[in-house]
């Protein structure tokens, strides 16, 4: 079992429970449905297109189901192709929402009746088909509304399966005191949206937090077989369902290996048959991956005159003054298509959480090399967004979105539990601390989805259609949802909190 020091940066360990002992099944089920109430409140609550990419997705994954795997790129734009879909599927409206802040849902119009198939663009169409074979069956018998709230359901179930494993993963670690709230700082409001929706940045955020999860027990020196076949498992989630998922699971292991990795626990993990074997595995599903990426033009973006117009100066200037803030709340909770935000005292309040967590970790941990990763990864994102931005601007203009901060980001968090030595904080501090984060993510939870119901609603002033838009289910069931799914969590945390032993050894 790894110890605290000053030269070995793997500082996770677990209880005196064998390593191998299952985890509760009632910690699993309890997180699976925590993590499966949150998403559905967003589900129910969010209209056709109403947040992120969903209307390409959607498209994309109907078509899919419908046996059109590898679309020809579109003749005039060269951003994505056409798939053949059901009228019935797509309002005549579709980019209202993400064109305007102002207007309310209505004016997506209702969608035609006729099931007809007609050709419809969709920048995601040369995706990997394999996310959307798996969520977009309810498109074929109930290619409507109905359908595409029932694929949400069945990507968000997905993404429960991985959270709660992931929680499952950690439990042991009662040592690390902060670790199941660092877990909760992970499951941010942006991600239970993302996980409602036909999007499969959800599920890709999902496997990397479990990834995140088994890493933590490999480089422990007391993870088994499960944790490498989890580590796979997230490993091909993340290589199959978007095309930057090799590049991000790289950074993912790459991280973790330099905060936690000392040299004689990753000679022994690289001789171990499984690890070999699950390496092989991630090796193969990464070149198909690629070959298909190669095979359908997936890299082929810039349609048309959609770049920024402005040179590489001022798109530095933009990058640097007008968009770090942006990628930032949006690694929190930035709704709709980015249009509303939460209040700006709960992105203070979720500061001070992450930041006095980070900050403990990097003054009280007894190594230097974990303590500097943990200040690196915020700064890796910020640069890894800044490059993005300032090479894509000319080409499909500023399109970086904080979300895509979050497989990498979550890991200060897990990392900064595990920096934090067991004597840091006194046991009264520890549950205050608790208490404090689970009530800032409570909050910010809630208002996210009340905000976003609101503003789906009525629009802001400036609206040119009529207010008055509801979910079909109507607005009491996502806000039962969500208040439900706040409460099975808190229930988790506490538990957690309560069983945790508190001794320093």
């Amino acid at each position: 079992m790894s110890t605290l020091s000053g030269e070995a940066p793997a500082e996770v360990a677990s209880s005196p429970a064998p390593a191998s002992a299952p985890a509760p099944r009632a910690v699993w089920v309890t997180a699976f449905l925590a993590f499966l109430l949150l998403p559905a409140a967003w589900a129910l609550a969010t209209p056709y297109n109403g947040s992120y990419d969903e209307h390409d997705h959607t498209v994309r994954a109907a078509g899919v189901v419908r046996g059109q795997i590898l679309v020809d790129a579109a003749e005039v734009r060269d951003d994505g192709g056409y798939q053949r879909v059901p009228a019935s599927l797509v309002p005549p409206n579709v980019m209202c929402l993400r064109k305007s802040r102002f207007e309310p849902a209505t004016c997506l119009g209702e969608p035609p009746s006729s099931r007809a198939l007609v050709p419809v663009h969709t920048r995601a169409s040369r995706y990997h088909p394999l996310y959307y074979a798996v969520v977009g069956w309810p498109l074929l018998p109930f290619p409507t509304m109905t359908g595409v709230i029932l694929a949400r359901l069945v990507s968000a179930a997905l993404c429960a399966l991985l959270l709660a494993t992931a929680v499952t993963t950690l439990w042991p670690l009662r040592r690390h005191r902060l670790m199941m709230l660092a877990l909760l700082f992970a499951a941010t409001p942006i991600l239970m949206v993302l996980n409602g929706l036909i999007n499969p940045s959800g599920l890709e955020i999902s496997a990397a937090i479990l990834l995140w999860a088994a890493l933590l027990r490999l480089l422990a020196d007391d993870g088994g077989r499960r944790q490498v076949v989890l580590a796979v498992v997230a490993g091909l989630v993340m290589v199959t369902v978007r095309p930057a998922g090799i590049p991000i699971l790289l950074g993912v292991v790459g991280v973790a290996v330099v905060a936690l990795g000392r040299r004689d626990t990753v000679r022994a993990l690289l001789r171990r048959r499984d690890v070999q074997v699950g390496a092989a595995v991630l090796a193969v599903a990464a070149v198909l991956a690629v070959g298909w990426s190669l095979l359908s033009r997936v890299g082929e973006v810039g349609a048309g005159d959609i770049g920024a117009d402005a040179g590489k100066g001022e798109v530095l200037r933009t990058i640097l003054i007008g968009k770090f803030d942006y990628w930032l709340r949006g690694s929190i909770g930035l709704f709709g298509y980015g249009h509303y935000g939460l209040p700006q005292w709960i992105y203070v309040l979720w500061g001070t959480v992450h930041g006095y967590l980070a900050l403990q970790a990097f003054v009280t941990t007894g190594s230097r090399r974990l303590a500097w990763t943990i200040a690196g990864i915020p700064v890796l994102c910020y640069a890894v967004g800044t490059a993005a931005d300032f090479l894509g601007a000319p080409v499909i203009n500023f399109w970086w979105q904080g979300r895509y901060f979050l497989p990498v980001w979550v890991g200060m968090l897990f990392l900064s539990a595990v920096a934090l030595p067991p004597d840091a904080l006194a046991p009264p501090v520890v549950r205050r601390l608790y208490v404090y984060g689970y009530a800032v993510w409570a909050i910010a939870t809630a208002l996210g989805l009340w905000i976003t119901l609101s503003k789906f609603s009525d629009g802001e002033a400036e609206r040119t259609f009529p207010g008055g838009w509801h979910p079909a289910v109507g607005m009491v069931p996502p806000v039962l949802l969500v208040v439900a799914g706040i409460g099975v969590t808190g229930w988790l945390v506490l538990r957690q909190a309560r069983e945790r032993s508190w001794a320093t050894s």
